[in-house]
């Protein structure tokens, strides 16, 4: 399985995330592939609609993982719904916002699962073929 994870962290400082770095091995060590997409301007990649949807349909993933923190949770939504106007592209949203605030989170429509909690747990127990 292809799987494109998406990390939003503009205007912030530049960061790793140690979440889709470890899910991303796990997935790998199962035989998946793994993308990323670390949007952040700082690093050359802004806030750019036309790019991510070009980087998608690139990478051309079954699933898309979108990790949000509270303070980026805005530019998530704008990406999940630009996807779903675009795509055909299951979107999994995970991280502290989605594990703070899943009734809101899937109240908004642009996710269609959520991974709450540890997402290390979740893709441990689950078999993706």
């Amino acid at each position: 399985m292809r799987i494109l994870f998406i990390y939003p962290n503009l205007n912030a400082q530049i960061g790793f995330n140690y979440g889709v770095a470890f899910l991303s091995g796990i997935l790998k060590t199962h035989g998946h592939k793994t993308g990323l997409l670390n949007i952040n301007e700082k690093i050359g990649y802004p806030m750019d609609w036309s790019r991510i949807k070009m980087d998608i349909a690139l990478f051309d993933p079954q699933l898309i993982g979108i990790s949000m923190v509270t303070n980026q949770y805005h530019y998530c939504l704008e990406i999940a719904s630009a996807i779903k106007k675009e795509f055909t592209i299951p979107i999994v949203g995970g991280g502290i916002h989605a594990t703070a605030d899943p009734q809101g989170v899937m109240a908004s429509g642009a996710f269609d699962f959520l991974c709450v909690g540890e997402g290390k747990t979740l893709c441990a127990s689950l078999r993706i073929d």
